[in-house]
């Protein structure tokens, strides 16, 4: 998310856990942000202001534009739909797609489990292969294209993880971009 700040004239970060925030805080002392004190009754969100960046703490489920202060052009999910239950994706797509604007991507990365059955699973960090994803957006009256960047083997890439997930075979490591129709 840091390194979107070099690239975008604001970005805004939704994060359920203060702590997860805090920490990213503390890893990124050059983008100056600090809590935002709200005087006024609060929509439900912590809000931290920096350079170029506002990060907001609370439940992704209440989110809307108004509270992200508009609609966005793109939107970076590198975490949060592998980490909700399975039952909750609809509403969490429909909660995306009211937040992209027109013409806008969604780079999408999650994790697909390959292993025993009992393994596949478990969660989270919950599966999501291919064919989820493709029932998941095409289809949809919003939806132009869904398109596979790159997949990789993260078991391959960092061996340390077999011990986290010693019942798996493989852990996949998938990129897609979501293109909104304009």
């Amino acid at each position: 998310m840091a390194y979107l700040t070099t690239l975008a004239s604001e970005v805004v970060g939704v994060e359920g856990i203060r702590t997860a925030l805090e920490e990213f805080i503390q890893e990124h002392p050059d983008l100056k942000i600090s809590e935002v004190k709200q005087e006024k009754e609060s929509d439900g969100y912590e809000r931290f202001q920096g350079d170029k960046i506002t990060l907001l703490k609370g439940d992704y489920f209440e989110l809307d534009s108004t509270k992200t202060g508009g609609k966005f052009g793109l939107v970076f999910d590198r975490g949060s739909m592998v980490a909700i239950e399975p039952k909750l994706r609809e509403l969490y797509i429909k909660i995306l797609s009211e937040l992209l604007g027109p013409g806008g991507s969604i780079l999408l990365v999650v994790l697909e489990r390959k292993g025993n059955e009992e393994a596949m699973k478990k969660g989270p960090p919950y599966s999501i292969p291919e064919s989820t994803v493709q029932e998941l957006f095409e289809g949809k009256e919003w939806v132009e294209s869904v398109k596979m960047l790159e997949q990789s083997d993260q078991l391959e890439r960092k061996p340390e993880d077999r011990e986290r997930y010693p019942d798996l075979d493989q852990l996949l490591e998938t990129v897609y971009v979501i293109k909104r129709k304009p």
